[in-house]
Formats: structure tokens, C-alpha cells, sequence
């Protein structure tokens, strides 16, 4: 018996670039996946700075309006040399250190007339300034006050 020299088309196994595509299409997303959490915390980090860094603002002026206050409420002024400040709510864990100096006095016609530095530092950490760790924020606010 004969046999036919073609009895149907021969199927191949086929040996190509599909595997490799997956591979690399595999290799691609682990990449950008990697990248896009790098970002986000990247991100995260940079805002977490900036809400630091506005909230010692505030602790610096909740510092200086406490300096003014003690200044003008009597008529004795009371110009505290330092103090720290342990500040409430959501302003926890954040310091200021206020320092106030009398810079000088004159007369206008019967009165005396007191002149005040004044200067507020706010930050995170247990003294201002200090804090020597990588979320560290320190912000200086300063003004001058005649009484």
C-alpha cells in the first residue's frame, strides 16, 4: 500500500516571541507598578511636610499673639525673657518657644512708651528650636509692640 505524500496540512509546533511578549509585558507592569508607589509616597511625604510646616506656622503665631496679649492686658507689661508653649488640639505635639525683649523706652508727653521685640518659634518637636530627625519643621515668626 501507498501511502499519499500529503495527507493534510502538518500542524508545527510553533516557537515564537509570544512568550517573551508576556514576559516583557510582565516585566513592564511590575516596573510601572513600582514607580507609581514610589510616587505616591513621594507625594504623601511632600504634603505630610507641608501640613507640618503650616501647622508650626500657626504654633509660631499662636506664640507671638500669646506674647502680645501678656504684654497689653495689664498695665504693668509682663515681657517673659522665654517660654515655651504646650499647645492644644490640633495643634498637639507642636511647641513654641516665644522670647521677648525690651528694646527700648521713650516719653510722648506724659507717657511712657515701652517698645517690645517679640519673637515665636514653632515646631514639631519637644523644644524649638531643636529636632534633629528627617520630619523636623521649624517656622520663626517675629513683630515689634509698643505699649
Amino acid at each position: 500500500m501507498m501511502r499519499r505524500a500529503s495527507q493534510g496540512p502538518r500542524h508545527r509546533r510553533q516557537t515564537g516571541a509570544s512568550g517573551m511578549l508576556v514576559m516583557a509585558a510582565l516585566v513592564m507592569m511590575g516596573v510601572l507598578s513600582a514607580y507609581g508607589v514610589s510616587l505616591v509616597t513621594s507625594v504623601h511625604t511632600a504634603f505630610s511636610q507641608e501640613l507640618s510646616a503650616a501647622r508650626a506656622a500657626q504654633a509660631a503665631e499662636a506664640g507671638l499673639e500669646w506674647a502680645r496679649f501678656q504684654i497689653t492686658r495689664t498695665s504693668a507689661p509682663v515681657c517673659p525673657a522665654s517660654q515655651t508653649l504646650v499647645l492644644p488640639a490640633t495643634l498637639a505635639g507642636y511647641r513654641t518657644t516665644v522670647t521677648c525683649v525690651l528694646t527700648g523706652t521713650h516719653t510722648e508727653g506724659a507717657a511712657t512708651v515701652r517698645s517690645y521685640s517679640i519673637s515665636a518659634t514653632g515646631c514639631n518637636a519637644a523644644a524649638c528650636p531643636g529636632g534633629v530627625n528627617g520630619d523636623y519643621v521649624e517656622r520663626r515668626v517675629s513683630a515689634w509692640v509698643t505699649r
